[in-house]
């Protein structure tokens, strides 16, 4: 089941379980960063937005998890936003975005668990580097890396 939040006063979701387990603060067996330019149109997060290279990058990813076998437990979908425009936008579009890679997933065959959350523009990757950008372009471009999907693909864990 596709389990959606949105929670904080940043309007990103943190700790969020899964059957008890906190998937925030689970290893992964493996990320995976799909640039959010790669899979949909631009301020688009539904089907219909979804450009052709990223259905062929959400079944790569449904791919590298049915290769870790048994071994996974679930999957965690984290939309990231840049910081431009207004912060409950970003946070709303970021876990449309999580929401409908985590659809495609299951379309695609996991029949795991997934959680989806959105995280706005509060964990960019960009940090300080964007700051000289002068002008809207450059400013769009420089933080390009911030607008992403993350997928976590999370072991079964092992109980002591």
């Amino acid at each position: 089941e596709i389990m959606p939040s949105l929670v904080g006063s940043e309007m990103c979701i943190r700790d969020r379980s899964l059957d008890g387990v906190d998937v925030a603060a689970t290893t992964p067996l493996e990320v995976v960063a799909l640039q959010s330019d790669a899979l949909f149109r631009f301020d688009q997060a539904d089907m219909q937005g979804i450009l052709p290279g990223g259905l062929n990058a959400i079944a790569a990813i449904a791919f590298k998890a049915r290769g870790h076998g048994s071994n996974v437990a679930s999957l965690d979908v984290v939309g990231h936003t840049d910081r431009l425009g207004p912060a409950l936008y970003n946070a709303s579009l970021s876990l449309r975005r999580a929401q409908t890679v985590a659809i495609l997933l299951k379309k695609a065959g996991i029949e795991l668990p997934i959680t989806s959350r959105g995280a706005g523009s509060v964990e960019p990757v960009t940090g300080e580097k964007c700051r000289a950008a002068r002008g809207n372009a450059a400013l769009v471009s420089c933080l390009q890396p911030d607008r992403r999907v993350v997928v976590r693909i999370l072991p079964v864990l092992q109980s002591n």
